[in-house]
């Protein structure tokens, strides 16, 4: 069941598996939202860093056509599409780092972010400045340079733990 999209999600706890073909959401907890911002400082850099390394001619080229869809999302507020490639390119860039530990290592905590940002995306009005963020992690990646792209995944983190910690404390707007 780990390997179906309702066995990622009861791994990273948004539901929770009542029989075999009945399930239960699970309220997405602060807690949770907490320890997966501990776990992606390390992880996104590094996943992005190997993409930058291992990526094929063919799939830089794609990262570079995800990265565009991330500022159609952005410039347009269509946060169902900002979701939909968010969760095509985290699929997409685990694939191109061609590490099955860390691929099976982040398939609950990108189910958790991508959960979390939907629930709160409304209150942050934020869609433009997380596809930015995004699409310049992926064009970096495409450019094949390790280094933009740890520092892009570096600061696409830095603004989902301050995004994090603003829903937390309330805020309704985030300065970008």
């Amino acid at each position: 069941m780990a390997r179906s999209g309702a066995g990622i999600m009861v791994v990273a706890g948004s539901i929770s598996a009542l029989s075999k073909s009945k399930v239960q959401e699970n309220e997405s907890t602060m807690a949770q939202k907490f320890f997966d911002r501990e776990t992606a400082p390390g992880f996104e850099p590094l996943v992005a860093s190997r993409a930058a390394r291992r990526a094929t001619v063919d799939e830089r080229r794609y990262l570079s056509k995800i990265a565009d869809s991330f500022l159609e999302a952005g410039a347009t507020v269509d946060v169902m599409k900002f979701l939909r490639v968010h969760f095509e390119s985290k699929r997409f860039v685990i694939a191109c780092a061609r590490n099955p530990f860390v691929a099976n290592a982040f398939a609950p905590i990108n189910a958790l972010t991508r959960r979390f940002y939907f629930v709160y995306q409304r209150e942050t009005k934020d869609v433009a400045r997380a596809a930015t963020l995004h699409a310049a992690v992926l064009k970096a990646i495409a450019s094949g340079d390790e280094t933009a792209a740890t520092e892009a995944a570096t600061a696409m983190v830095d603004y989902a733990e301050y995004y994090t910690r603003s829903v937390i404390v309330g805020r309704t707007t985030i300065d970008p």
